[in-house]
């Protein structure tokens, strides 16, 4: 048999195609070696991101630990010293009670030993008399009340409602422990012995803490007594002198309270006065 004839340019392309298969097979170790690594990068750069995270979070962790630990402690020495001022406070009150209790009883020996320099008002029972310097609010104390200051403006309105911020004085004498200072008249010294009472006299009240005056009076020409209220200072006033010719009475007349004459002045000098002058005037029956 006769060899077949290769056709020209055949052979070289087969050549070709050899060499580029050959070629091919020479690079898959470099591929095969670049995707690992950067698989080992890969795998690197994520442990140590995650390494990273791992301690910042840690880290705020602790943080925030201290801070609540320090907020604790702040905490818990903020109450003890509360609770220090507060059993300060405590103690203090008890003491201030204590010598509260102490002065009340010293005031109360004071005035029994007031009681005794000055004497005791004539026509008066000795016991009536020491009382009187216990007052709390009761008897003859009167005080002003600055809430109701204004409803004097009404000529009728009861004089109860007079009083004083100062401190508490039960009535004292206006001469020689009698609590009043007298100024009769010629008229009245003469009948002074019969039945028929002074046409004028005067008393001296000093007022004090929740004691109203306790009168009701109206007019204005004077200030004609309406009603002795009960529980006011001049109720204890008649107490304190029964019978006695200077003891006020419904339908006597306040002619005159520190020197003022005028029924405004008067009821002004009430609410702005502590000691009260008073002159008063009897109708003969």
């Amino acid at each position: 048999m006769s060899q077949v004839q290769v056709p020209p340019g055949f052979e070289a392309s087969c050549r070709k195609a050899v060499c580029s298969e050959a070629g091919a097979t020479s690079l898959d170790p470099a591929e095969e070696l670049k995707a690992e690594l950067i698989k080992q990068v890969t795998e690197a750069c994520k442990e140590h991101v995650n390494q990273k995270t791992q301690e910042a979070v840690e880290t705020l962790w602790k943080r925030g630990q201290k801070t609540i630990q320090s907020m604790q402690q702040q905490h818990a020495a903020t109450t003890e010293q509360l609770r220090s001022q507060l059993a300060a406070c405590t103690e203090s009150h008890r003491s201030l009670e204590r010598e509260t209790v102490v002065l009340r009883a010293n005031l109360e020996a004071m005035m029994k030993h007031l009681t005794i320099l000055f004497g005791v008002p004539p026509h008066c029972d000795p016991t009536l008399s020491t009382s009187l310097w216990n007052f709390e609010n009761k008897d003859a104390e009167t005080t002003f009340s600055e809430e109701e200051h204004h409803d004097m403006e009404d000529p009728t309105y009861p004089l109860s409602c007079f009083g004083s911020d100062n401190g508490s004085q039960g009535p004292v004498a206006g001469s020689g422990g009698t609590g009043s200072e007298t100024e009769p008249s010629p008229t009245a010294e003469a009948a002074a012995g019969f039945s028929n009472p002074p046409a004028t006299f005067s008393l001296m009240l000093r007022l004090a803490d929740n004691v109203p005056v306790g009168l009701q009076v109206k007019g204005e020409e004077g200030l004609l007594v309406e009603k002795i209220l009960p529980g006011g200072a001049i109720e204890a006033w008649n107490k304190q002198c029964p019978g006695e010719v200077r003891e006020i009475r419904p339908g006597d007349r306040i002619v005159m309270i520190n020197g003022h004459e005028d029924s405004e002045a008067m009821r002004h000098e009430c609410l702005t006065k502590l000691l009260l002058k008073m002159t008063v005037q009897r109708v003969a029956m």
